[in-house]
């Protein structure tokens, strides 16, 4: 077999090549993506955070809410049953009516509608 030169040179360039590419590109962009990916789950972390506090301000809320609620419910009765007292309710009752009266007031409707839109159709 006959080697010559040329491939300890061409193995020399390889290797000077290579070290300058790991270097000069792979390094900073390693260095780049684990910046992102640190970036990334940082802001993941906040949102959790963020999400927990808001949780939190709502439990507050409700909490007030239904403190306040309750307060409502234990103090509105005697205020209900006073203005329900000044102010008198009438209760309108409905009679029935049988089938021949229902005939009639249908009739006597049908007959006025018909007298008051009759010459709107013509």
């Amino acid at each position: 077999m006959n080697i010559n030169a040329t491939l300890f040179v061409q193995i020399v360039n390889f290797g000077i090549a290579y070290v300058l590419l790991r270097v000069l590109l792979l390094k900073p962009a390693v260095a780049a993506i684990q910046h992102d990916e640190q970036t990334q789950s940082s802001l993941v972390d906040q949102i959790a955070q963020s999400e927990k506090e808001v949780q939190a301000l709502r439990d507050k809320r409700y909490q007030l809410w239904y403190a306040c609620h309750a307060h409502f419910v234990r103090t509105s009765p005697p205020v209900l049953a006073r203005v329900q007292r000044a102010i008198p309710v009438h209760r309108v009752t409905v009679q029935p009516m049988s089938e021949q009266e229902r005939t009639q007031l249908i009739d006597e409707v049908h007959v006025a509608l018909t007298e008051r839109i009759g010459g709107a159709h013509e």
